[in-house]
């Protein structure tokens, strides 16, 4: 299937859209949700009480000491594949409590 050129100014509108009312804020939220309990998995998912995102910070708050600490010594990594599945940088930290 090949892309009709004039895609490129219906995304940019959106893009702007989304940008200028603030929704892009709550896309990304969701999208890093889903991506955070896709790669993580069932075990450490359920161990997850919340999970939010805010100004670059992706803050995880778990139930198990023992996942904390093994999570907090792979805060990077997390970032680092979540960013990577969603194509674009949008986690700078991770918060563990």
């Amino acid at each position: 299937m090949s892309k009709n050129p004039s895609d490129k100014p219906l995304k940019s509108a959106i893009d702007h859209f989304l940008n200028s009312s603030g929704m892009n804020t709550v896309f990304d939220e969701i999208e890093i949700e889903q991506t955070y309990k896709e790669l993580m998995g069932k075990m450490i998912v359920s161990k997850t009480e919340t999970i939010w995102f805010s100004k670059g910070v992706l803050h995880l708050r778990l139930t198990s000491a023992a996942l904390k600490q093994e999570l907090s010594m792979n805060k990077s990594k997390i970032a680092e594949l979540i960013n990577e599945k969603l194509g674009k940088e949008l986690i700078r930290e991770v918060s563990i409590k």
